[in-house]
């Protein structure tokens, strides 16, 4: 039997304070030329891409929906994996 992992998503607002790796889903939004944040209805935090793997075929662009792995540190969410949300029939 294959196991399933379960993650549970994190608000961008909870982040403060916590360590650790952590799931989010948000959209991404250039706040100011050249700087990207992760942005939910709770808040937005920026993003470090430099050591980010995309997990999805085509392009993320701005506005769009994301699902992201990261860890934040010191007010910024350094992103390891990120890719856009499962799409599952009803």
């Amino acid at each position: 039997q294959q196991q399933q992992q379960q993650h549970a998503l994190t608000p961008v607002e909870s982040l403060l304070g916590r360590s650790g790796v952590r799931y989010l889903l948000g959209m991404i939004v250039q706040v100011e030329e050249g700087k990207y944040y992760l942005e939910d209805h709770t808040a937005q935090v920026p993003l470090n891409l430099s050591q980010a793997s995309l997990l999805t075929d085509g392009f993320v662009t701005e506005n769009s929906i994301v699902l992201v792995e990261g860890e934040a540190v010191d007010g910024v969410l350094h992103v390891h994996n990120m890719g856009s949300p499962i799409v599952e029939n009803r």
